[in-house]
This record gives C-alpha cells, structure tokens and sequence, in this order.
C-alpha cells in the first residue's frame, strides 16, 4: 500500500496508526470456526470477496475481509490497493470504521467493525414498506455519508439496499459499506468503467461517461423502493438495461399515494441529465428532509469545557487521545457522534474553521482569537478541518471511561514492533519526525519520566490517567520499575503493602530478601465491616496485614 502518500494527504495517526507489516491478523483476532466453515463464518459477501466474522482480544467481534495475494492479477491488485487507500481515508459516523489493516507477503486483510443490524435491504423485506417518516430518516443518513465521500471526491459507484447496514438490531443508524468499486474522481474529468448493481446503476454509467451524480441516481432507486416497497425495474436483465439506459422508469401504483415533497424529491433524482439531478448537498437541502434541517445546532458547556482541555493539554496527550480515537468500541462513540453530526452544519463530514467559530460564538461568546485557538489544536493534520475522530479525541477524556481494551490497543498501535514499550523509532514510525513542530524525542521525555529512552505500558497508563498538572515522576518510576523484578519480589511488595501504615517495610528490605521463598498469606474469609464488628474486624485486618509484612522478611528455616 502507498502508505506515505496517504499519511501526507490525510495525517500520520489516522493512517499509520491502522495499517501494520509488523505482525499479522491472527495474533489478534481469531475466526469463528464451526465444522460447516472451516475458515470462518461468513456473514456477508462484498465486491472484493467473502466477510467472515472474528473475534478480537477485547472480546468483541469484527467483520474481516482477507485476500490472498499471489491470487490476484495485477488489475485486481491495482483495484485492492485503491479500496484500502480510500478506506482508510475515511472517517464519517455514517460509514463502517476501518479498524485496522494487516498486510503480509501473502495475504492482506481488512478488519472492519462489525455492523449486527444486518443489510436495510433485510429490514425493508421485514416491513415490506417505510412509512415517509422513517424514509426522511433514513435517506437523511445515506446522504449524509454520500455527501461525505463527493466532498472528498469519491464516487462509490455501488449504492444499493444491500450496503447499507444497521448498527444493531435495535438501532435505525445506518452506515455504508463495500467501497470495492469506489473511485477519486477529479474536476469535470469522467469515468468509463461500468460497474454496479443492475436495479440501481446510473443510465450514463451504461453509457460509459458518467460523475459523481451517478451515485445519486442510484438514491433515487432507493429512496423509491423504501416508500413504496417496489423496485423502478422489472423484467429480464436485458430489459432492465435496455430501460435503465433510455431512463425509463416504471414507477409503483403506490407511489401516487406519497405526498407532493416525497413524489417530487424521488422524481428529482431520476431524471435522465445528470447535471439536472440533485447533487447530494442540494438533495440534503430538499423541502421532503426539511424537518432533519431544522435542528438547532449548539455546544453545551460540558462539550466547550473538553475542547479547551484538549487545547490546554500536552502534546504527547494529545497523539495519545487522538490514537484512541481511533480504538474506541462502537458504544464509546455512540455517545459521542450526535454532538459531531449536529456542529457538521454544512454536512460535508467535517467542521471548518467558519462553523466552528460561528457556533461557539452563538453558544458561549467565545472570541474569534480563543476559537481560533482551539480549532488548531483540534486539527492535528493540519487541513483546515476538524474530522470527525479529530473530534471524538477532543471531548473523549471527559465522557468516555478508559477500558483496559480502550487503552491496551492504543497502545499496541505506537508499539509497532511489539516490544511491549513504545521508543523513539515508534514515533517517527506514526508521527514522522516532528508532531506540531515539535520533534519527536521531545514528546517522549514528556512521558519517558525514568530517561529510560522508551515508554512502557505502566508509563503510559498513568501517563493518561493523570492530569497533566498532576503528574508524579516517583511512580511513574516505580511503574516501570516494577516491571524489571521478579514476580516474588512483586508478589512481596503487594503482601506489605497490604500492612499500610501499621508496619513500614522498606524497598530496601525487600531486595535484601528476594530471593528467600515466600510464605503466603493464609487463605480466610473476611466479611465486609457492615456484616461484623467493627472492633473484631479492626483486629483481623491488622492479624492479616503483620502476617503479610513479615512473610516479605521472615526467613528460611
């Protein structure tokens, strides 16, 4: 993969942080096996091959997409290396996160989150039909996620029921799939290629010539079969092409049933001229998806006060929060991504630097100079936008609980070489040699604490869970310094330090023993104080803590 090329045009940590030569994806994720799949399960089928369905370290479950190299030609190799270069380019509430890219000599493989909703096309079947409510919400989303992608001039040239899926089976948010034909268009310049799915493809993609617009006459497809449950094409494959290409449609008996504003934004799709057909940002803007527009947009205090504590933390904080971004669990960012949705005033994806300023004026009277500020500390790639885990990174330390999984794989992605501590190389490996002017050595004696010249997982936990005003040098020592002794001496330490403040055992006496065997603790149960005396339990604890202490120092017979 041209992994340079990507890190300059969309930033080092979205990029690097997710793709791997280092290790392979079976050391962290496992398939879920059964006698009638031996290689997995498979829960989906995309452009590019079968999805299977593993299981990763944190215990959740991921959708996987493998290939294996020395079976592709070199057009099918072209075509996969540009899906994982868009793929990875990509960062939207509204379409499947790419969690992360394994590639070796043999294979590549494509772990993406796993989306247990199943396909819209599955649910439209349940309910044979939307009601015009549902269907705003709906097209609201895919629109969303496609306005997204022509922003970024991609055309993903196969919109269709079957690649849109829901989060979850008791959720209506959508997200898009499948960008194995999709496509960086530039300018005015046009595709030839055809491709697609029959019912939904473009009249001008079958004549060869066609833009971005063909995506949205494939919404218009949708968009009809979602109201009145009924395709535009029927017949024969032959036939279907031979409508589709003069643009006649064939539309349901129901759909006379549909309002004014519904009829006429389904109509506004279909129509034979692309330059006469909505665009996705004039589509979004439509009267039928008027009530989606009129939400008031707005920060509240707390949102306001985790943007400044972004903006006011240390850089190294910053890489790290903005890494986890990228680790955090679908529900992490559930709670997250409406606030983001709501402040994308333009729904491009992304907040600019005009938004923003505008509604943190409108919200709090922020001065232009002190949203200035912290727009740029939020834009650590540097283009002028705020993306949306650009976003998630800023207001994460104060509405997301740091899980252990959260932690542990973003750490794993600086550890590159899985040495189990973080060097200077990683950096450069993620950051290149500087991270907002600032070289890289600089951020790790921000963490580095003992001059060790690497950061270990002991260090980096406390690292984040402290403020950065906070910050002890005396345990961050002792962190790492626990992880150079034996599991004995630890195991003593842990024994004494259950005495407290009724015998003081030094870490010199510690040394001084660590080699003699240990003699544990006998195994008793001890009841919570609200279920025994206070006085008996007093002395029990104090019995427990002297034999702990004096097992760290007694000696051999």
């Amino acid at each position: 993969m041209a992994v340079e090329k990507m890190r300059q045009g969309n930033g080092s940590i979205s990029i690097v942080g997710r793709y791997t030569q280092q290790k392979t994806m079976q050391s962290d994720y496992t398939f879920e096996m059964s006698w009638n799949a031996p290689r997995g399960k498979v829960i989906g089928t995309g452009m590019s091959g079968p999805v299977r369905l593993a299981t990763g370290k944190d215990g959740r479950e991921y959708a996987v997409k493998s290939f294996k190299k020395k079976q592709l030609n070199p057009k099918a190799r072209a075509e996969l290396q540009s899906e994982v270069e868009i793929y990875l380019s990509l960062d939207h509430p509204h379409i499947a996160r790419l969690e992360q890219v394994y590639e070796t000599d043999e294979e590549i493989h494509l772990v993406m989150e796993y989306l247990a909703g199943g396909e819209l096309y599955e649910r439209l079947t349940r309910r044979k039909m939307y009601t015009e409510q549902e269907a705003t919400d709906t097209v609201h989303q895919m629109l969303l996620a496609v306005a997204y992608l022509h922003s970024r001039s991609i055309i993903h040239r196969d919109l269709k029921l079957e690649n849109f899926l829901y989060e979850g089976g008791d959720s209506d948010h959508l997200k898009l799939i499948d960008f194995g034909f999709a496509k960086i268009f530039t300018g005015s310049t046009k595709l030839s290629d055809t491709c697609g799915s029959i019912h939904y493809v473009a009249p001008e993609v079958l004549k060869k010539s066609y833009t971005s617009q063909a995506d949205m006459w494939s919404l218009g497809v949708i968009s009809h079969m979602l109201l009145t449950g009924s395709p535009v094409f029927r017949g024969s494959d032959l036939e279907i092409i031979s409508l589709v290409r003069r643009g006649k449609t064939r539309l349901s008996s129901r759909f006379g049933d549909l309002s004014t504003v519904a009829q006429n934004f389904v109509q506004a799709l279909l129509v034979l001229d692309p330059s006469k057909r909505l665009t996705a940002k004039d589509a979004l803007q439509h009267p039928f998806l008027a009530h989606r527009n009129s939400i008031a947009t707005s920060v509240d205090v707390e949102i306001l006060h985790s943007l400044q504590n972004y903006a006011q933390a240390s850089r190294f904080r910053r890489v790290c929060l903005s890494m986890m971004a990228w680790s955090l669990s679908m529900e992490d960012r559930q709670r997250l991504r409406g606030k983001f949705l709501e402040l994308d005033v333009h729904k491009k994806g992304t907040i600019s630097l005009p938004q923003f300023k505008a509604v943190l004026q409108e919200s709090y009277h922020v001065n232009s100079a002190e949203a200035e500020r912290l727009f740029a500390a939020l834009d650590t790639d540097h283009d002028n936008e705020i993306c949306y885990s650009e976003f998630l990174a800023a207001v994460l330390q104060d509405r997301v609980r740091m899980h252990e999984h959260v932690l542990r794989r973003t750490f794993a992605r600086f550890d590159r070489d899985e040495a189990g501590v973080i060097t200077v190389e990683n950096l450069r490996t993620v950051l290149g040699d500087t991270f907002e002017d600032v070289d890289v050595m600089e951020l790790m004696r921000e963490a580095d604490t003992t001059g060790s010249g690497f950061i270990c997982y002991e260090q980096f936990l406390q690292y984040l869970q402290e403020q950065d005003s906070d910050r002890s040098q005396e345990t961050s020592e002792k962190s790492c310094w626990d992880r150079s002794r034996s599991p004995t001496a630890q195991q003593r330490e842990k024994h004494c330090n259950l005495a407290g403040g009724l015998m003081d055992v030094s870490t010199a006496e510690l040394d001084a023993v660590e080699q003699r065997p240990l003699t544990p603790l006998t195994q008793k149960s001890v009841l919570s104080p609200s279920k025994m005396d206070r006085g008996l339990f007093h002395s029990s604890l104090m019995r427990a803590a002297t034999e702990a202490a004096i097992s760290c120092v007694r000696l051999p017979k």
